[in-house]
């Protein structure tokens, strides 16, 4: 059922996108300019941009928002290999090309939809109902094995490893070309691109 609302003077002199996004948050940021850039809000009977400065007075007509209950990941049906499993956790291995969680852009298609599948009513909810047996994370592109815990006591434990570094984590990379030297160390931070802010550097 769609929703109408007025704007109040406290509320006045915000973006029309960041507004809906504070006050609806079941919807990201991004999911609200793209609603708007599609015509589904409107203010005062027609359409605006997601830069839209709110006013007092104005009649915001709005779609008809998700429940909570229905942005949670649902099961899905993906391969994945199980190298190891218990009463208390399972050893997985996850395939590159596969997000670990839903997130911008992966709304589902992603690990944790197939460990509901693969794993119903068993996952720990210690990382919270967005992220059921998820104790630590590998990047999208990345293939490699993961821990999931199967209890919440499980995932406590595991989690602690992880903090206090007693869980070694060991990567392989394909290099392009010939490095200047057959070995070598890099110790640097790691960070968000000063250009691209979705590559890390």
């Amino acid at each position: 059922m769609a929703v109408t609302l007025d704007i109040r003077d406290l509320e006045a002199g915000v973006r029309l996108d960041k507004w809906l996004a504070s006050r609806f948050p079941e919807r990201s940021r991004e999911g609200w300019k793209t609603a708007i850039r599609e015509g589904a809000v409107r203010i005062n009977g027609e359409e605006a941009a997601p830069s839209r400065i709110l006013a007092a007075g104005d009649r915001l007509d709005l779609p008809a928002l998700p429940s909570k209950e229905s942005l949670l990941p649902q099961p899905q049906q993906i391969d994945f290999l199980v190298l190891y499993e218990d009463d208390y956790l399972a050893v997985i291995e996850k395939p590159a090309g596969l997000a670990v969680h839903p997130s911008h852009g992966h709304a589902d298609g992603t690990l944790v939809n197939a460990i509901l599948a693969r794993f119903p009513g068993r996952l720990s909810d210690q990382g919270g109902k967005e992220r059921p047996g998820i104790v630590h994370r590998l990047d999208k592109d990345t293939s490699g094995v993961m821990l999931i815990a199967l209890d919440n006591r499980t995932h406590e434990k595991l989690a602690r490893l992880f903090r206090e570094g007693r869980v070694g984590r060991y990567y392989q990379a394909l290099v392009r070309g010939i490095p200047d030297v057959p070995r070598g160390l890099i110790d640097l931070p790691i960070g968000r691109g000063g250009v691209n802010r979705r590559r890390m550097e």
